[in-house]
């Protein structure tokens, strides 16, 4: 009875070490895709940005020096500007198209 018990249990903790390992493995396959797509990151100046990014950009209520950095990212199903901006209280990656439409604000780091 006891050699079943310790069979039952050893064969549990196997199980839940090799869920474990397929868990680590698609996050470390996640994480890859994301450098991927900031490999297609391109730093740019304000003044390279297109004057209709500028214009959207003007409508929002962001300011031009809290802008730490710019860049035109090409993914697979688009192509937009990221302006990386920082505030009182966190960092946040704003996305606008080529056209100057605002497409999403997220926070990529909290201060």
């Amino acid at each position: 009875m006891k050699k079943l018990i310790l069979s039952t249990l050893a064969i549990a903790l196997f199980g839940f070490s090799t869920a474990a390992v397929a868990q680590s493995t698609e996050g470390a396959q996640a994480q890859q895709a994301q450098v991927q797509q900031q490999e297609n990151k391109t730093a740019i100046k304000m003044e390279e940005v297109p004057e209709a990014v500028k214009e959207g950009w003007d409508k929002k209520d962001y300011k031009a020096e809290n802008v730490e950095k710019i860049f035109k990212v090409k993914t697979d199903s688009e192509e937009y500007i990221e302006f990386i901006v920082k505030g009182t209280m966190d960092k946040k990656a704003v996305h606008f198209d080529l056209n100057g439409n605002f497409l999403r604000e997220k926070v990529i780091d909290t201060l």
